[in-house]
């Protein structure tokens, strides 16, 4: 096994790493982006909004430094993976038929929900 821990990892290098790595169905993208790389994690799942049929998913978009190890590049690579598999939960834990965890909730209309405190049953249990 070649060991890149002590080099600047270049695109060929990081995306001979990336075949050694498998998760499930999964794809993992490497891109440049003028002088900056990214890693993407591609996959077809159903969608968990309820259209029917299968969709290429594309996960968020992972910053790849120019100085990292072949330690820190899989153990990015687990990172992608945990957060995108906690997004998929999100998606598809349902209570009462509704993704209450979802990740696609508009993050200016959680602070309107938190500022009505009505939502918190600690406060509301201590009202008398």
């Amino acid at each position: 096994m070649t060991n890149y821990s002590g080099d600047k990892l270049t695109l060929n290098p990081l995306r001979f790493l990336l075949r050694n790595i498998t998760y499930k169905n999964w794809k993992f993208n490497l891109s440049l982006e003028g002088k900056t790389r990214f890693l993407q994690i591609v996959f077809l799942e159903s969608c968990a909004c309820g259209k029917g049929g299968v969709y290429e998913h594309r996960c968020h978009k992972w910053r790849v430094s120019t100085r990292i190890t072949e330690s820190e590049f899989v153990q990015l690579v687990f990172s992608a993976v945990r957060q995108a598999e906690e997004h998929e939960m999100r998606e598809n834990f349902q209570y009462k038929k509704a993704s209450v965890f979802g990740p696609h909730f508009d993050v200016n209309s959680l602070v309107k929900l938190y500022e009505g405190k009505d939502f918190d049953m600690r406060i509301n249990s201590k009202k008398v």
